[in-house]
C-alpha cells in the first residue's frame, strides 16, 4: 500500500495548467483540492481495477517502463483532505488496485476522485464511477466499464468489452473483440468491431460501422444504422419505434432478412432479386444459407443496402 505526494492545495478555484496529466481530471468548483503523482512499479500481463465516485477515470498506454497515477482529490474542508488517502495495492492474481480512502464515515456529498494513469499495457480492466466520464486506449484484456450521467469513450483496445452508463452517450474506436454496451437518453457509437456486438439504449441513436460479426441493437424513438464489412455473415437483430433503421451488408453476408414496419421498405436494386414475400408490413429476403436476421421498427422506413450500392 502507498501513499501519495502531496502536491498542491487550494481554495475554490484550482489552476492545474503546470501539472502533466491533470488537465482532464473533474473535481467540483469549491472546496479543497489537491493533486498527486507518483509511479509504482508495473507487473507485465496484469489487470487494473479502479473504484472512485463523482470522480473521473482515464487510463491509457503510453511508452513507459512504470505505471504513473495522477490524482485530483477534491474534499468540502482542509481537514478532510489532510486524512484523504489514495492506496494502491496487488490483489489476488497481482491486480493492481487504485482507490480512494476516505476519513472515518466515508466521502460526502460532492467530494470526489479522478484519476488519470498511464500504463505500459494491461491485461483487463475495471473501471467504476458515477457522474463522470470513463476512457480507456490501447489496453487489452477483459474490460468493464460502468458509471453514470456521464460518457464512455473506448479507443483501441483487445479483448471483450463490457460498457454501461446512462444518460451519456457511449463511443468506442477500433475495437478488436466483442461489446456489450448499455446507455439510456443518449447514444451508442461504434467504429471499426471484430467481434459480437449487443447495444442497447432508449431515446438515443445506435450506430455500429464497419462491424465484423453479428450486431444486435435496440433502442426506442430515434434510429438504428448498422454497416457490416464484407466478411461479416451476421446475423442483425435490429428493434426501434418511431425511427429508421438502415443496413449495409456486405459479400459474405447471408441468411434470412425480416423487414417489418408500417413504413415502407427501401431495398437496393442489387438485393431485390432476393425478396421472397412482400406484403404491407412485412418484407422478407432469403440470401443464402445463414442465420435469421430481424428488423422492426414503427412509424418509419427501413432500408437493406449492399455495401457496393453506397461506395
Amino acid at each position: 500500500m502507498t501513499r501519495f505526494t502531496f502536491l498542491i492545495v487550494c481554495w475554490a478555484t484550482l489552476s492545474l495548467t503546470g501539472c502533466e496529466g491533470v488537465n482532464r481530471l473533474r473535481a467540483g468548483t469549491f472546496g479543497f483540492k489537491e493533486a498527486r503523482i507518483e509511479s509504482i512499479s508495473h507487473i507485465p500481463g496484469t489487470p487494473i481495477r479502479i473504484e472512485t465516485q463523482n470522480g473521473s477515470i482515464a487510463v491509457e498506454a503510453t511508452d513507459r517502463p512504470d505505471v504513473k497515477i495522477v490524482a485530483l482529490i477534491h474534499t468540502k474542508s482542509k481537514a478532510r483532505l489532510k486524512s484523504t488517502h489514495i492506496v494502491t495495492r496487488r490483489l489476488e492474481g497481482d491486480t493492481l488496485r487504485i482507490e480512494a480512502k476516505w476519513p472515518e464515515g466515508g466521502r460526502k456529498g460532492t467530494e470526489s476522485a479522478s484519476f488519470e494513469i498511464y500504463v505500459p499495457e494491461a491485461n483487463g480492466i475495471f473501471a467504476s464511477t458515477s457522474n463522470a466520464p470513463i476512457s480507456i486506449k490501447g489496453l487489452s484484456g477483459p474490460a468493464w466499464l460502468k458509471t453514470s450521467n456521464d460518457r464512455i469513450e473506448v479507443t483501441n483496445h483487445r479483448g471483450n468489452l463490457r460498457a454501461t452508463t446512462s444518460n451519456d452517450s457511449i463511443v468506442i474506436v477500433s475495437h478488436q473483440g466483442s461489446v456489450k454496451a448499455r446507455s439510456s437518453n443518449d447514444d451508442i457509437r461504434i467504429r471499426g468491431v471484430t467481434g459480437p456486438v449487443v447495444v442497447r439504449t432508449s431515446n438515443g441513436a445506435i450506430d455500429v460501422n464497419s462491424a465484423e460479426s453479428s450486431v444486435t441493437a435496440r433502442t426506442s424513438n430515434d434510429e438504428i444504422s448498422i454497416e457490416l464489412t464484407d466478411n461479416a455473415v451476421g446475423p442483425v437483430v435490429a428493434d426501434t419505434s418511431n425511427d429508421p433503421i438502415s443496413l449495409v451488408v456486405g459479400e459474405k453476408f447471408a441468411g434470412d432478412v425480416d423487414l417489418t414496419t408500417n413504413e415502407r421498405c427501401i431495398i437496393d436494386e442489387q438485393l431485390r432479386r432476393y425478396v421472397v414475400d412482400h406484403g404491407n408490413n412485412h418484407v422478407e429476403l432469403r440470401i443464402g444459407k445463414g442465420p435469421k436476421s430481424r428488423l422492426a421498427t414503427r412509424n418509419a422506413p427501413i432500408s437493406v443496402m449492399a455495401r457496393d450500392a453506397v461506395e
